[in-house]
């Protein structure tokens, strides 16, 4: 209520007068023509026989123009956080935990930054492309029942996918790219 007591808007049409603000627990605020519900998922669907406006927790924002719906302002940043305490890091089960929960986390932001492609070459073809594949250690490339052909597969960052089309395009065949959910470099 406090974001929207500090919009001129709100202000010029309802002075001083709080919002309402409901939740199962409690109600506070006073005004009935602004009131703030407590959403328990799907709030994006709300708008508009439910609610005129929303506030929400988006990454991309692809739901709330699925419903239609525009950022109109960002209130916050935020990010997640994997928080411990020092006993917990002093018992070494309770740190080989975290440690693995951590991994885990970092696969999955790791991931958004990756594509796997699989590719088909042939095998005249095959060192040209190795000069110009990134890969996390190097490419898995396996014979095909075809003689002469080869299929590699690799992770490369989606920043470097743009620039290995041109070659892609000229010694591949059958490209696909998938989107990883987790890219884990167990070695660290």
């Amino acid at each position: 209520s406090k974001y929207l007591m500090a919009l001129p808007e709100y202000t010029k049409r309802f002075g001083r007068l709080e919002p309402k603000v409901v939740t199962p627990w409690w109600t506070k605020g006073k005004n009935s023509k602004a009131v703030i519900y407590l959403s328990f998922g799907a709030t994006e669907a709300k708008p508009p026989e439910d609610a005129d406006a929303i506030v929400e927790v988006t990454e991309t924002g692809s739901s709330l123009e699925q419903n239609n719906l525009k950022v109109m302002d960002e209130i916050t940043v935020s990010s997640a956080r994997l928080v411990t305490n020092s006993q917990a890091l002093d018992d070494p089960w309770k740190r080989e935990k975290i440690i693995d929960l951590m991994a885990g986390l970092k696969g999955v932001v790791e991931a958004r930054k990756k594509v796997h492609i699989f590719l088909n070459v042939r095998e005249k073809d095959l060192q040209r492309l190795l000069k110009s594949l990134p890969a996390l250690k190097k490419p898995t490339i396996s014979p095909l029942s075809e003689k002469g052909w080869f299929a590699v597969n690799t992770v490369v960052s989606k920043s470097e996918m743009l620039g290995l089309l041109p070659t892609l395009r000229r010694v591949a065949q059958g490209l696909v790219v998938h989107a990883p959910e987790q890219v884990l470099q167990l070695d660290e």
